[in-house]
């Protein structure tokens, strides 16, 4: 009961920042600068 209440209240923001984090290394991969690929894969 109490590890459902947690996910619920705290679930959107780990889906946001898994989401905004995935969108940053994938926007950095498609970058023409060599180091930004690296990093970003």
């Amino acid at each position: 009961m109490r590890l459902a209440t947690t996910i619920s209240r705290v679930g959107p923001s780990i889906l946001l920042t898994a989401t905004s984090e995935s969108i940053a290394f994938l926007v950095g991969s498609l970058t023409p600068m060599p180091a930004v690929q690296i990093f970003s894969l």
